[in-house]
């Protein structure tokens, strides 16, 4: 795979790879990682993930580390890493050194409890034990990764990871976390922040591609859970694969397609348990074929609607910035926010209210905004179709779409937005969330 942008600064062109939680559950699979890395004398840097669930008879490996840090589970973490370690290198020099850092690690974690510290250790033990196993020099994200206090990624990562890689040598690094720049502190990435971790890294050393492994053949067309058999997808944009990701696809982490935007390097989700397949390429842009409706289907369930009314409501941007910044203040953060002439709709998802904010959200609507009408909607779910060729066939589309809604007695709801070129988001029931995935699937995908 030729990428022309690669720049050969002593370097050459470089494959950066990241292993997910599933492809690190247990020894065999993590020895299957170092066959694929090694196997491709270009794959030399790679990023893994804290391991997942390995076998549900096994209590020891039947949970995920990083779930289990973060509920402070320590001890059963420690065991697991050190059972690894064994399994991996019997008790050679190489269980030795992971045994100290376990050590150095359960001393620390002990004082600083459950924090951003204690937490990534999961991807920091599991990419030094990698490392051990496949011969390569690991990389502390920690000195190399800074993140402004907002999240977002310090442009003296990308410089520092260039100076670090050294020609001919490989490398892993660290997921899930690095340094906040203006403290010095730990700090995390979203969850699924390993994948963000390989397109950093991917970005810094323009990769002529970044391979994604997880645990299946790259993107479905639909949610395997609720449509039987769903087509794969071959080629997405990176656009299409972050509102995929968006709205519940969750394949690769959303942010993960950011870095890489523009730089012509191509995402290749691939299945660490099936190598040989091509898996799913996200790029910058492609081609739609001949026939192509839509790409894909996304949906989640159990968002709710508040739903606003006053005369003249949408007119008023003083009212609805008022609203906007209830939300905001109360820590909840809004899908959508679709309204009408006198009616305006706020759409979120039901697990952010832990600590009662929906009742705060309600009184505070009431006694600032002071609507003449406010109702609460539970139980809707959100639907997604995505595909680059929504805006240019749009006409057709819908008169496909809804048709086949109708007959199927699938009432959308009153929030139908186009939330940008590559989709159109819509709400019905919970109850017919999979009802409708199928019809649209049948309807624009088969």
């Amino acid at each position: 795979m030729n990428k022309s942008h690669v720049i050969e600064n002593g370097l050459g062109s470089i494959i950066v790879g990241k292993y997910g939680g599933t492809s690190n559950a247990n020894p065999d699979r993590v020895r299957t990682i170092a066959d694929i890395t090694l196997s491709n004398p270009s794959r030399r840097v790679i990023t893994v993930s804290a391991p997942g669930n390995g076998d549900s008879n096994d209590p020891l490996q039947n949970f995920r580390v990083t779930q289990a840090l973060r509920k402070g589970k320590f001890d059963l973490v420690w065991q697991r890493f050190d059972r690894m370690a064994s399994d991996l290198f019997g008790h050679d020099e190489r269980y030795d050194r992971i045994k100290r850092e376990i050590d150095q690690t359960q001393r620390k974690a002990a004082f600083t409890g459950i924090s951003p510290y204690s937490e990534s250790r999961g991807e920091d033990i599991q990419g030094k034990i990698v490392s051990e196993l496949i011969g390569a020099t690991y990389l502390d994200p920690s000195q190399l990764i800074f993140l402004n206090s907002n999240g977002t990624i310090h442009p003296k990562t990308y410089e520092r990871i260039r100076r670090v890689v050294k020609p001919g040598k490989r490398y892993v690094l660290g997921g899930y976390f690095g340094t906040n720049i203006d403290t010095g502190e730990i700090q995390l990435l979203p969850p699924g922040g390993t994948d963000l971790t390989g397109a950093i890294a991917s970005k810094a050393l323009n990769a002529v591609v970044y391979e994604n492994f997880t645990d299946v053949n790259g993107v479905l067309s639909a949610d395997p859970r609720i449509v039987f058999n769903p087509k794969g997808v071959e080629v997405l944009t990176s656009d299409e694969m972050g509102e995929m990701g968006h709205r519940g696809a969750g394949i690769l982490q959303v942010d993960a397609v950011e870095p890489l935007r523009g730089t012509g390097t191509p995402i290749n989700i691939k299945n660490s348990f099936n190598p040989g397949h091509p898996g799913t390429l996200v790029v910058d842009q492609r081609v739609s074929p001949p026939g192509e409706y839509i790409i894909g289907i996304a949906s989640r369930e159990g968002f709710v609607s508040f739903e606003v009314e006053e005369p003249g409501m949408a007119r008023n941007p003083g009212a609805l910035a008022k609203i906007t910044n209830i939300f905001a203040n109360e820590g909840v953060s809004l899908e959508q926010g679709p309204g009408g002439r006198n009616h305006v709709s706020f759409i979120t998802h039901s697990d952010q209210f832990t600590n009662g904010q929906d009742q705060q959200v309600m009184r505070r609507i009431r006694s600032e905004v002071k609507p003449t009408r406010l109702t609460r909607v539970d139980n809707l779910g959100l639907v997604a179709i995505v595909g680059q060729r929504l805006e240019h066939d749009a006409t057709h589309i819908n008169a496909i779409m809804y048709p086949a809604l109708s007959k199927a007695n699938i009432r959308t709801g009153a929030h139908i937005q186009s939330t940008s070129p590559n989709s159109v988001v819509f709400s019905v029931d919970n109850c017919d969330v999979n009802k409708t995935v199928n019809v649209l699937y049948e309807s624009l995908i088969l």
